[in-house]
């Protein structure tokens, strides 16, 4: 609706890193990078429990019997469902500390 659109533009124009055009359309200041440093090392799930905390993703890696060849897990990016309640969705990418540990984590998941 007309509201919402105006409420974005307005807190888009705050932002350092996008543009208004006088058209009202919101592009990026700065390019994305060209390359996802952590794609080598990133793994993306599916089959987790709708609503489920982070650190229950989190278990359930490390309860796994191969957990150990995995290695530290930086980061889990839990998928929300956007067209429903924005709850967790089952779905999410980790991030591995090193590329062998993330292909371990595949190999076992599949």
């Amino acid at each position: 609706d007309e509201q919402r659109q105006a409420e974005l533009l307005a807190a888009a124009a705050l932002s350092d890193s996008v543009v208004v055009s006088g058209e009202g359309h919101i592009k990026r200041l700065f390019a994305l990078p060209q390359d996802d440093t952590a794609a080598e090392r990133s793994l993306f799930l599916s089959g987790f429990r709708k609503g489920v905390p982070e650190a229950e993703v989190r278990a359930a890696i490390a309860a796994h019997a191969s957990a150990e060849a995995f290695g530290p897990i930086l980061s889990v990016r839990r998928l929300r469902d956007l067209r429903r309640d924005r709850s967790f969705s089952g779905l999410a990418f980790l991030e591995f500390e090193k590329e062998d540990g993330a292909a371990a984590a595949a190999a076992a998941f599949s």
